[in-house]
C-alpha cells in the first residue's frame, strides 16, 4: 500500500528549559499542516535509563519494513549540561511497531567509555551495503567539545565501533555568534551537533549545526561516507537554530527543511519549515515558508517527519 500522508514525531518545550521528554505524534495530509493526535497525550513514554526521550528518530525500516524510532535517552530536569555531555548515557532507546501504536522498547548501548554521551541519533539507508548509517552527536569524556559520529548497524541491536565524521577544528579566523547572547568571546574550536543526511538523485546531502556560530551547514558527498564538500556553511542565512530535519512531499519536487528557531534572531520561534526542489537544495537554497503556509503542533521540539498509508494515518487519527 502506498503511502499519502506523514506522521511528525517530537518531544516537547516547556517553560525554563524543563522540557516534556516523552514522544508525541501529529499527522499531516500535505506534510505541511499538522495537527497532534492521541489527544495531545505520549505515544511513547521511557522507564528506562534516565527515563528521558529527546530528539526522536521515526522511520519504516527497509531491512525489515517495520517502523523504528530512535531516541536520545536524556533527563534534562537538573540542567547540568557539562556533565550530561562528559559523562551521559551511551546507550539510546529504539522502539518498534507494527501499527504505530503499540511498541516494543529497549536500551541498546552503542559506545564504551571512549565517548561521553550519545544525542541526537539520525539515519540514513546504505543500499549498497543494505544496512544503515547512523549519525550522532557525542563528545570527549574530559570537556564539553562536541563532534559527530557514526556507526553502522541491519538491526539496531548491535552497532560498529563509533567513528568520528564531523571533527571539531582550531577556530582560526576567531569567529563568534554575532549575537552575543551565548559565547561572549570566540570559541577555540569549531564544533558540530545535530546532523541529517538525505540521498537526493544519488548525491548524499548532510545538514549539520554549527555549534559555535549557531547556523545550519550543508554539505554534499558522491557516497554516504565519502568526503563531503560544502554547499553552503549557513542555509537560507538563518541563525540561532538547531535540530535539522528534511524530508521530501510525496508526488512532488519539493524537499521540506525543519530547523528549531530557539535564541536571538529565532528566540521562541520553535521548529519552523523552509522549502526547496531538489535542484535547489543541490545549491543549498531553500526558502523559509511564510507562516500562512505551515502548521506544526505546539511547543514540538527536535524531531522527525515520515511518510505513512492512509489506513495508518486513520489509526492514528482514531486514537
Amino acid at each position: 500500500m502506498a503511502d499519502t500522508a506523514y506522521l511528525y514525531a517530537y518531544f516537547k518545550s516547556k517553560e525554563n528549559w524543563q522540557n516534556d521528554q516523552r514522544v508525541f505524534f501529529a499527522v499531516s495530509r500535505d506534510g505541511l499542516h499538522f495537527h497532534e493526535v492521541n489527544g495531545h497525550r505520549p505515544l511513547i513514554e521511557s522507564d528506562l535509563g534516565t527515563k528521558g526521550l529527546r530528539d526522536p528518530h521515526l522511520f519504516r525500516s527497509r531491512i525489515d519494513g517495520r517502523f523504528c524510532l530512535l531516541a536520545t535517552d536524556l533527563d534534562t530536569s537538573s540542567q547540568k549540561w557539562k556533565e550530561f555531555s562528559v559523562n551521559g548515557s551511551r546507550s539510546i532507546l529504539v522502539a518498534r511497531s507494527d501499527d504505530l501504536v503499540h511498541w516494543e522498547k529497549e536500551l541498546v548501548p552503542v559506545c564504551g567509555n571512549e565517548i561521553g554521551c550519545v544525542w541526537a541519533p539520525k539515519v540514513c539507508f546504505d543500499e549498497k551495503e543494505n544496512r544503515y548509517m547512523m549519525h550522532f552527536s557525542g563528545s570527549e569524556t574530559t570537556e564539553v567539545s562536541m563532534r559527530v559520529f557514526y556507526t553502522t548497524t541491519k538491526d539496531f541491536r548491535t552497532f560498529t565501533k563509533p567513528e568520528i565524521l564531523i571533527d571539531k577544528y582550531p577556530n582560526t579566523e576567531k569567529k563568534h555568534y554575532p549575537y552575543g547572547l551565548v559565547y561572549r568571546r570566540p570559541q577555540k574550536y569549531i564544533t558540530h551537533i545535530d546532523s541529517t543526511t538525505i540521498e537526493v538523485d544519488g548525491g548524499f546531502y548532510r545538514f549539520t549545526k554549527n555549534e559555535a556560530l549557531k547556523m545550519i551547514q550543508e554539505e554534499h558527498s558522491s557516497g554516504i561516507l565519502s568526503e563531503y564538500e560544502m554547499v553552503t556553511d549557513c542555509v537560507a542565512g538563518e541563525m540561532g537554530v538547531e535540530g535539522p530535519g528534511i524530508y521530501k512531499l510525496l508526488d512532488s519536487d519539493t524537499y521540506i527543511l525543519m530547523m528549531d528557531g530557539y535564541i536571538k534572531p529565532n528566540k521562541g520561534v520553535g521548529y519552523f519549515p523552509l522549502a526547496a526542489t531538489a535542484e535547489e537544495l543541490k545549491k543549498g537554497a531553500f526558502r523559509r515558508l511564510r507562516k500562512d503556509e505551515y502548521e506544526f503542533p505546539e511547543h514540538c521540539k527536535h524531531g522527525s517527519v515520515t511518510t505513512i498509508t492512509e489506513e495508518e494515518y486513520l489509526r492514528l487519527e482514531a486514537l
